[in-house]
């Protein structure tokens, strides 16, 4: 019994640390609109200037539907819609 209870939390824990981190994959709008943390437009930034590779999301604000990423050395607010 404490076999596959220590088995089926195992797979449990590694289903977690297995998951895929989200990131932005793709920027539709040109030019793309770079946030500070309250959503405010601070800056943009030209769609042929964009990284081609995705970016890994640091945080996700759900309240105001934005997420945080690293661009060209510092963290910005990107707008999820």
């Amino acid at each position: 019994m404490t076999r596959s209870a220590v088995f089926l939390i195992a797979v449990l824990f590694s289903q977690a640390a297995l998951s895929a981190t989200p990131t932005v994959e793709a920027f539709l709008a040109d030019p793309v609109a770079l946030l500070d943390e309250q959503g405010k437009f601070e800056r943009e930034m030209a769609l042929k200037d964009a990284p081609k590779n995705p970016l890994p999301v640091l945080q996700y604000n759900e309240a105001l539907e934005v997420v945080q990423v690293g661009l060209a050395g510092k963290t910005v607010w990107l707008d999820t819609m």
